[in-house]
């Protein structure tokens, strides 16, 4: 969390050479093709749509246990609080996504963090929080797919490099707080 938020700061007055060399490749790189598969995607992976899905698919679950304790509600607040951080932060930020001629897609609201990145890598962290078998094979799986939102958001030119980063690292930071609410409900239950 300290790292994402001194990333935010260090970003908040434009793009770095780094970010502007990355968009200048990708700019000159990408092909129409590529262009059309990755708002395909990210049509698919907007947060919106993970969010929702990841509602339905713990509610189906809990259904399923017919058993609801508050420990159950851990991935939710994941959810919502990288929702409400990612929304905060580029409130606060306020940074300029690229420029017009860098970006297929047009979207007047500030660049940092990346919400698409942060939320895909949020349902990873969900998925983590409620499967506890194959942890190498989910945690590869979270970021293979984490990396292919972060690049589909650079082709597209909807942000810049700094920000799909400063979103992984913010997850990350709040990954590891819903891990230790969980372990405290966890014990907690188990005293109760």
């Amino acid at each position: 969390m300290i790292i994402f938020g001194e990333l935010g700061f260090f970003v908040k007055n434009g793009p770095t050479a780094f970010d502007s060399t990355v968009a200048e490749w990708f700019e000159s790189h990408r092909t129409p093709g590529e262009v059309n598969v990755a708002q395909v995607y990210g049509a698919l992976t907007a947060p919106a749509v993970i969010l929702v899905a990841v509602c339905i698919i713990l509610i189906f679950r809990q259904y399923w246990t017919q058993a609801w304790f508050l420990i159950d509600f851990v991935p939710l607040l994941l959810m919502i609080s990288v929702g409400g951080v990612v929304t905060s932060a580029k409130l606060f930020f306020d940074r300029v996504k690229p420029g017009a001629e860098l970006a297929v897609q047009l979207d007047l609201e500030p660049s940092f963090p990346s919400a698409h990145v942060a939320f895909i890598a949020a349902a990873g962290g969900c998925l983590l929080l409620v499967y506890s078998r194959r942890r190498v094979l989910t945690v590869l799986s979270i970021m293979v797919i984490t990396a292919f939102t972060a690049i589909d958001r650079l082709l597209l030119g909807a942000h810049w490099f700094t920000d799909v980063v400063g979103s992984a690292f913010l997850v990350m930071g709040l990954f590891y707080l819903m891990k230790f609410i969980e372990e405290f409900l966890a014990e907690r239950e188990r005293v109760m």
